[in-house]
């Protein structure tokens, strides 16, 4: 990462990277039983992109105007409280819901500054829980699902002292 830095006190200090991005796959085994036991949101393992730790977290029954309808993806922050105060990441990233049978891409893709206080961002309406869980879509294969999210960390704002 290269630094950006002001002689004015009141300018953020920057940092741009052009690292390429991470991919991160986790794969849900009995994928039912979340929702058969009422588990409203499922956290994947940690794994780190541009050297902050990062996590994918699911709603399987859905989030926010999803609830009942879609299944709900986001990108979360791991440890927000690791940032020095009021520092901001900005990340790309994409979601993606693997098929597992045809090899279609069900994604969406955004540009987001994390922080403390805004921890994760993603959509409450990803994919329609019908669509999600007609057999033969490739999504859901015996009780499987897998999920992938490849993050791009493009720069890092820190306000100075």
């Amino acid at each position: 990462m290269g630094d950006l830095m002001s002689d004015d006190p009141n300018v953020l200090s920057r940092s741009i990277s052009d690292t390429p991005p991470t991919h991160y796959m986790v794969t849900i085994q009995l994928f039912s039983l979340l929702t058969a036991n009422n588990i409203d949101r499922y956290e994947s393992g940690v794994f780190e992109a541009g050297g902050y730790k990062w996590k994918i977290v699911i709603y399987p029954k859905g989030k926010g105007s999803g609830v009942g309808t879609h299944i709900s993806l986001f990108l979360a922050l791991a440890e927000p409280t690791a940032l020095p105060p009021n520092s901001k990441i900005f990340a790309e990233f994409r979601l993606r819901l693997v098929d597992q049978i045809y090899g279609r891409d069900y994604s969406a893709k955004a540009n987001y500054w994390f922080s403390a206080s805004r921890q994760q961002w993603g959509w409450n309406r990803f994919l329609t829980l019908t669509y999600f869980n007609t057999p033969n879509i490739g999504l859901l294969v015996r009780d499987i699902c897998m999920v992938e999210a490849e993050v791009t960390i493009h720069g890092v704002a820190t306000p100075t002292t």
